[in-house]
């Protein structure tokens, strides 16, 4: 039996897919609050024809990465665990839940994967967890974590939650750390990055001079699956990257596919270093959550490489280009 923790998000959802479409049984848990719809909606893009029968085979649990309780409940019968529940945020004022989720609910996941002796655990993480140092440099799975002002207050929490799965690793777990990039998937509108679809379609207008890796998640799900299916593979991380491109040519493709116009003003450093202290203002004022942070706006002039060889080399399949990606998913958030 497969357990997923996750499952309403992206590559969650992703793994569920396939999972079911290779016949394995699944069993996923779901908070009370969860939307299944959007799970239903993305399983009938991914198969029109077969897609709510592969839904119907999910065994839902509720249940929280937080309540050790639920957890083993949840997991009794398990072998594999998908471990891909996170918050993902850029606003300072969310370090405290993703804390809780991100460290706290991956110790909680890895301390009852070792009680109930879990067979191997592949656990979703980033390459935000992976340190950033200077811009210019290329980074891989060699690169040690140090602190800088590039790492987030997510990239913190993610780093932290690797340190649990390394842990169990050296309590028997056989364990596998997937590290993706910008995930181009379906999922929840408006949440994760699905965010950037959105945006461009309301009319995006501005872009920066940063660059972002990414990678479609129907890779990031196969290669989780290639990972738990070799037993051979075990503490072992990859770096799951399709190509390293700069935001504007990503925000351009997506404008094509969707019909939009292209964002044709240059937000520098000036206008970034503005716009996030008003935004940061009227979100203290009014108790909302904007989009530009400190963080945020850090993160779009920034440019990293990461590098792909290892997973390239290890699981030998080609990555899906960000074109193909953009114009597959553009359909699900038109």
């Amino acid at each position: 039996m497969n357990f997923v923790t996750g499952g309403t998000g992206i590559v969650g959802i992703r793994l569920l897919f396939d999972l079911l479409k290779d016949n394995q049984e699944v069993r996923a848990l779901r908070r009370k609050t969860s939307n299944l719809s959007v799970v239903k909606d993305v399983f009938r893009f991914y198969d029109e024809e077969y897609g709510m029968n592969l839904f119907d085979k999910i065994e839902w649990v509720e249940g929280d990465v937080l309540d050790v309780l639920e957890l083993e409940e949840a997991m009794t019968g398990c072998d594999m665990v998908y471990h891909c529940a996170a918050v993902v945020s850029f606003h300072s004022k969310d370090f405290d839940v993703m804390y809780e989720v991100n460290q706290r609910g991956t110790e909680n996941v890895v301390n009852v994967a070792i009680d109930l002796g879990v067979k191997k655990l592949c656990h979703i993480s980033s390459v935000a967890a992976i340190g950033r140092e200077k811009e210019g440099r290329k980074i891989d799975e060699k690169s040690e974590w140090v602190r800088s002002k590039y790492n987030s207050y997510y990239a913190v929490t993610k780093f932290s939650s690797e340190q649990e799965v390394w842990r169990s690793a050296e309590e028997g777990v056989d364990v596998v750390i997937l590290n993706p990039g910008i995930i181009f998937g379906a999922g929840t509108k408006g949440k994760s990055s699905s965010s950037i679809f959105t945006a461009v379609k309301k009319g995006l207008r501005f872009y920066t001079k940063g660059s972002g890796s990414f990678v479609d998640v129907r890779d990031v799900s196969r290669i989780a699956l290639k990972a738990m299916n070799n037993y051979a593979l075990t503490r072992e991380r990859y770096i799951l990257v399709s190509e390293n491109r700069s935001l504007k040519s990503v925000f351009d493709l997506i404008a094509e596919s969707l019909g939009k116009p292209k964002p044709s003003i240059l937000a520098g450093k000036l206008l970034l270093s503005m716009g996030w202290r008003l935004f940061y203002l009227k979100d203290y004022l009014l108790g909302t959550k904007s989009d530009l942070t400190k963080e945020s706006a850090r993160s779009a002039q920034s440019t990293f490489e990461f590098i792909n060889s290892k997973a390239k080399r290890e699981f030998d399949i080609p990555f899906i280009s960000v074109k193909d990606s953009i114009s597959y998913f553009s359909s699900f958030y038109q």
